[in-house]
């Protein structure tokens, strides 16, 4: 059966086309009203509102203080949102890197399903320099594993979390942990890590002593005769 149409005129002037059949009833009218709610009212919005605000302003390869144990939960779930929730890939990244700053248990967990199984490279990449940064111990098998990969940023990742773990410690713990090793990647990756971690440290906070550039003029001797 065809369906006929008929232009219907609209109070602005505007012709539009009309399908000739029943109109549906809608409970309740096919209009209704809407209802403006402030934001107040949405505790958890404007936490996520502070959360996301922290976690772009600051810098965190430090401890960010105003992060509190309220929080954690949420970067937590942050960490944990890949591109279909449409947020600043920045934000997710600095959320890993928040986790490491409080090193609890569920925190580190959330950070080792990461490294082991993120989406691609770069997530698993930032959640093993994040477990390097946690300065705990047993993460040295994650990072083990992470010289491994067939990626280049993770095992860059692995080496940078592996610098940063051994700087708390000590090389001799990796070098226990490691012990038994026999893939080349991996020991070749800890030798880069130890060399760094035995490299002199630069001098970089105290200046030299300037040195006064003013040359100073030759006394001339005069003669009695002169």
């Amino acid at each position: 059966m065809t369906k006929k149409t008929e232009r219907v005129k609209t109070k602005r002037g505007e012709v539009v086309l009309k399908l000739n059949e029943p109109v549906r009833a809608v409970p309740g009218g096919s209009r209704r009203g809407s209802v403006r709610v402030s934001g107040p009212e949405f505790a958890m919005v404007r936490l996520r509102e502070r959360v996301n605000r922290l976690l772009l302003a600051h810098d965190l390869e430090r401890p960010i203080s105003s992060i509190s144990p309220r929080d954690l939960a949420l970067i937590r779930q942050i960490s944990l949102e890949g591109a279909v929730t449409n947020q600043e890939p920045a934000l997710r990244l600095n959320a890993i890197a928040a986790l490491a700053s409080f090193p609890t248990p569920e925190n580190v967990n959330a950070l080792v399903d990461l490294a082991a199984h993120g989406e691609d490279y770069y997530v698993r990449g930032h959640a093993l320099q994040a477990l390097g940064a946690t300065g705990l111990q047993p993460v040295v098998s994650i990072l083990r594993e992470g010289l491994k990969s067939s990626s280049g940023f993770e095992k860059r990742a692995a080496e940078k979390g592996l610098l940063q773990l051994g700087r708390k410690i000590g090389p001799a713990a990796l070098r226990v942990a490691f012990h038994g090793e026999r893939q080349e990647s991996a020991l070749e990756g800890l030798k880069r890590v130890l060399d760094s971690l035995a490299a002199p440290k630069e001098n970089t906070g105290k200046r030299a002593p300037k040195r006064s550039v003013t040359a100073k003029r030759p006394r001339q001797s005069y003669s009695a005769g002169t």
